[in-house]
């Protein structure tokens, strides 16, 4: 049953009501480290009154993974409604784990856009071949959203490598939350993908309702009973996320009236709304005033030529642009790169000035000594405005995929990412790029480097041959 009626009890209404000002109708807090971004969804659920609704492109079966959802049913035990919307790309695998919880009387799964052939590698084959246009769109969206009154809003899924708690390879991430007015408009967004027909619900896939009452006297399910037990264990690893007084502080935020949740139209999945794709065109619309400088913080950065043009543009009108996306070392989509690695010289030689982040780096925004990998998604004009979100600066968000973010218009917040930008950028941890005779050099603390440094052979071929690809519309 749907409910997205105004909550106006319960701990985040009292918080709202008591510290939200007609005048300044939201609080806002960056969260640029995992420890922080993983407490925000614990503590929110724990305070929940009457919802919480997700929306996500990955949830990983891992200790963070597990904490969340043993958090999600501990909720929905004591009378929560849980609305849980997931991409399909990366579900199959976990259908029968989901078809079980969907059968809790206040969890609700829906899957967007899935897969109709679901078990046979086979079948699935031909269903890419017969529907790979079809398939090819995703929900990229990545919101948590409590109550209509609290929302995590911005790049991480759901995993311990968003979080900083992988032991292999953490994505250096960030997310915004926001407490009263925005919130409440980044649910509105959320319904309408609930209610979109491609958001289908998992009781509805005939094949997995049939499993799930098979399979309920298996040990899986047995597991997920017991789930909600389960989370006093997970927490006991570090970081320990227990105390929830500090997000119920009005302290802890910054208050501001000038913001602007944004999402895409959930057509755009069908190619029916391209042209009224909200995020690009916010986002389109800063650049094109822009005065003095923008920083861009995009893990798969892949302009095109049109983005090229469009930077170099803001170049020639004396806009000073700094770029800071993955190194070749550190990007886990090869394709991804490929398509950044194709325009780099013209980037350079237009006056865009690039940074890439190196794999292995040690730095003060990070709890973990395992490699790096950037996936936050930011932007910050003019030191004043700045944007986290979902989208990646590339044809991928613009024009296939659905995005989200949040535009606030604040010198702190601008500074503070501004900060984050200058750490990450650091020679000790990332490459600046620079166009010597003719040539892409990388420099950093100690030596320059005349091919893409920190990766092997193998690697570097295998990325000139994806640019021979005419993959670039699909990245």
């Amino acid at each position: 049953m749907l409910d997205n009626t105004a909550v106006t009890s319960g701990r985040w209404a009292e918080f709202v009501n008591q510290h939200a000002a007609a005048s300044v109708s939201s609080g806002y807090r960056l969260l640029a480290n995992g420890a922080d971004a993983l407490e925000a969804r614990q503590v929110s659920t724990r305070c929940a009154h009457s919802r919480v609704c997700i929306q996500t492109y990955i949830w990983e079966d891992d200790d963070s993974g597990r904490l969340l959802m043993a958090e999600l049913l501990t909720a929905a035990k004591r009378g929560v409604q849980v609305y849980l919307l997931l991409d399909d790309m990366d579900v199959r695998g976990n259908d029968y784990a989901l078809a079980l919880l969907d059968q809790h009387p206040n969890i609700h799964i829906r899957l967007f856009n899935p897969f109709r052939f679901r078990f046979s590698p086979v079948h699935a084959l031909v269903e890419v071949i017969l529907r790979g246009s079809e398939l090819n769109h995703r929900m990229h969206n990545k919101a948590w959203l409590v109550d209509g009154l609290f929302a995590v809003i911005g790049g991480r899924n759901i995993g311990d490598a968003y979080f900083d708690r992988s032991q292999e390879t953490n994505f250096i991430d960030l997310d915004m939350a926001v407490v009263g007015g925005e919130a409440a408009a980044a649910e509105t967004s959320f319904w309408s993908y609930w209610q979109h027909p491609l958001a289908i619900p998992v009781h509805r896939l005939k094949r997995l309702r049939k499993a799930a009452r098979a399979w309920e006297k298996h040990p899986l399910w047995l597991k997920l009973k017991h789930l909600p037990e389960m989370a006093d264990a997970i927490t006991q690893k570090p970081p320990k996320l227990n105390d929830d007084s500090r997000w119920l502080s009005p302290n802890y935020y910054q208050w501001h009236a000038n913001a602007q949740f944004i999402a895409d139209n959930a057509n755009k999945v069908q190619r029916t709304n391209q042209q009224s794709a909200g995020v690009l065109q916010a986002i389109l619309f800063r650049f094109a005033r822009a005065k003095q400088q923008v920083h861009i913080i995009s893990p798969y950065f892949t302009p095109g030529e049109a983005g090229v043009a469009m930077l170099a543009s803001m170049v020639a009108k004396g806009v000073e642009v700094k770029v800071l996306t993955n190194s070749l070392a550190s990007n886990d989509v090869l394709f991804a790169h490929s398509g950044y690695a194709k325009r780099r010289r013209s980037l350079l030689a237009a006056g865009v000035k690039l940074f890439e982040m190196k794999a292995e780096q040690k730095s003060r925004l990070r709890l973990s000594t395992a490699k790096a990998s950037l996936h936050s998604k930011a932007l910050v004009i003019d030191q004043q405005e700045v944007f986290v979100g979902s989208f990646n600066l590339g044809a991928r968000s613009a024009m296939i995929n659905t995005e989200l973010g949040i535009f606030i218009d604040d010198n702190d917040m601008a500074n503070r990412l501004i900060n984050i930008f200058t750490e990450s950028t650091r020679s000790e941890i990332c490459y600046r790029l620079r166009y010597i005779n003719q040539r892409v050099v990388w420099q950093d603390t100690q030596n320059c480097y005349l091919r893409e440094p920190d990766s092997r052979w193998w690697r570097r071929l295998l990325a000139w041959l994806a640019q021979q690809l005419p993959l670039e519309s699909q990245l």
